[in-house]
């Protein structure tokens, strides 16, 4: 059985992530968290907003993401994503600013269709500011 994986995560501006070396990945499914490690066997499900945590044999890396599809198969992961944002991506000042502009807007929103795209911007905004106290990119040994 392989001891690493391949990750690759993709969004519809190009790959943002190819990564070889992965020795666990977390992410959180439509229907809860998923832990996968290399050997894991093959499924494809649906991904929920959401931070996403990998690790390498030196690192711990904190990623955010859209929502997407995660395909699995034992010694590669793919992840399709709306969107996919890296820690130091992240203007944290402007994400609170966005989200409490969205949050004003969603207060008065009148059509179901407006306020469901508001929420969604919401739901982005704050799983970007679910990075804000993590390391990012943390070294697990020297």
């Amino acid at each position: 059985m392989a001891k690493t994986m391949k990750l690759t995560i993709i969004t519809p501006n190009g790959t943002i992530l190819d990564r070889e070396g992965v020795t666990y990945l977390e992410v959180k499914g439509t229907e809860g968290m998923l832990g996968i490690m290399p050997g894991h066997s093959p499924f494809v499900t649906t991904l929920a907003p959401s931070p996403i945590m990998f690790k390498t044999e030196m690192h711990k890396y904190d990623m955010a993401m859209s929502e997407g599809i995660i395909y699995v198969d034992f010694s590669k992961v793919t992840i399709l994503a709306d969107a996919a944002f890296f820690k130091n991506q992240i203007d944290f000042k402007l994400v609170k600013e966005l989200l409490a502009n969205a949050k004003e807007r969603l207060a008065v929103a009148k059509e179901k269709e407006e306020a469901k795209k508001i929420e969604d911007e919401i739901n982005i905004q704050e799983i970007k500011l679910s990075l804000e106290n993590l390391a990012g990119r943390e070294r697990l040994k020297k």
